[in-house]
């Protein structure tokens, strides 16, 4: 696994995160935890790529002898906080879908602890910083005054234009608590208004219920979920391994996959590049059980070949933030099954003003039309800033 990245720290991490542990995967652990010098860099690349839980997980349940005393100590004091900020904040989740199932709100959690709880089994094994939910774009003014009520606060207070703009080609509100709970409303999963992708409506006809904390919510249906997050991890470049992490744990967690089902919904809603892609990352990087037939594929596509390689060199060295705009575009692009999707995703980044620019120059709804212009002037001196650094 030395492809994947020059420091052995960088190996370890990889195996930790394996769905499938089994006692040859624990002895090349062993081994390759007695080459490593930099204990503090190894906690510090697990906590950046958001699979820390995973790490201490794999070291100490099978490599207690292998680990310095202190450094695992260390390592299980972080892990009692982990995990008690997650129940927290998965019970506060549990508490808002009740409420908005209350009032007839028609609701789908992703990602975060739903995931955690689907994908590991167990809602300590992911890292999540904020909470999702999925509504009807029709509800969102209904949302907003039920969770205001519970002491939530909109993090972003919109003019008459600007929100009428964002709910047309946005993604989400995001509230915040007192609580330091981060909540994302969307009305279309964050990739979606770029072209393609998997639509509101289909996924709520297909959720699914499941338990948490002895609360019945709903969330994706596991082949919608697999999708979402081959689509989450592309928009965010893959760069870091809990991206991966995700879709290889996803898979191993159902009992079977209807592939070719698989692969032309995902070409159904312009998908099958992206998921060729999250498919052979989490194949080649954590060995996750993917057909030979769709690796091939994915081998066969000289843009999933060249994104994937380009994922693979800035891993350990570059984060999503790093990238300029037009490397981002251009990678993204790279991604897209049609030319439609590519024109729509150039489109919109371009053109199509947000919240980073009415925060960057707060402006009255009079003198709106200004943010057209704006736009593209922001994105080109914060690549020039990005490329000076």
């Amino acid at each position: 696994m030395q492809q994947h990245g020059k420091k052995v720290e960088h190996d370890v991490l990889i195996r930790c995160l394996r769905p499938v542990t089994t006692t040859s995967t624990v002895e090349e652990l062993k081994l390759l935890l007695a080459k490593v010098t930099d204990w503090q860099g190894l906690k510090k690349i697990a906590l950046d790529h958001l699979v820390f839980s995973s790490l201490y997980r794999q070291l100490a349940d099978n490599c207690l002898q292998e680990v310095p005393a202190n450094f695992l100590n260390e390592l299980h004091h972080l892990y009692k906080r982990h995990v008690s900020i997650n129940l927290v904040k998965t019970a506060e989740l549990t508490q808002i879908l009740t409420l908005l199932q209350s009032h007839d709100i028609i609701t789908v959690a992703y990602k975060g602890p739903v995931l955690a709880q689907v994908a590991y089994g167990d809602i300590a094994y992911r890292q999540f910083t904020d909470l999702d939910i999925l509504v009807n774009r029709r509800d969102i003014d209904k949302v907003k005054h039920l969770l205001l009520s519970q002491g939530y606060t909109l993090r972003y207070s919109f003019t008459k234009k600007q929100k009428r703009l964002h709910l047309k080609h946005g993604v989400e509100f995001t509230f915040e608590h007192s609580r330091r709970t981060m909540l994302d409303v969307h009305w279309r999963f964050a990739a979606d208004y770029l072209g393609g992708g998997l639509g509101p409506e289909e996924a709520f006809g297909r959720r699914v219920p499941i338990q948490i904390l002895g609360k019945t919510v709903y969330t994706l249906h596991p082949v919608d979920s697999l999708l979402m997050l081959c689509q989450h991890g592309t928009f965010h470049f893959w760069s870091t391994l809990s991206t991966v992490s995700d879709v290889a744990h996803l898979i191993h967690s159902q009992n079977s996959w209807d592939w070719p089902a698989v692969l032309e919904r995902a070409k159904t809603f312009g998908l099958w590049r992206q998921s060729l892609l999250g498919l052979s990352l989490a194949q080649e990087w954590l060995g996750a059980q993917v057909p030979s037939a769709i690796i091939r594929e994915a081998e066969a596509d000289p843009a999933v070949v060249a994104v994937r390689r380009t994922v693979s060199k800035n891993l350990w060295s570059r984060r999503g933030d790093d990238i300029g705009f037009l490397e981002q575009t251009a990678l993204y692009l790279q991604t897209r099954d049609c030319f439609k999707d590519k024109f729509l995703h150039v489109w919109f980044r371009l053109a199509i003003p947000t919240v980073e620019d009415w925060r960057w120059v707060p402006l009255p709804d009079s003198f709106f039309w200004l943010y057209y212009g704006l736009r593209p002037l922001r994105l080109g001196l914060e690549g020039l800033v990005l490329s000076l650094r």
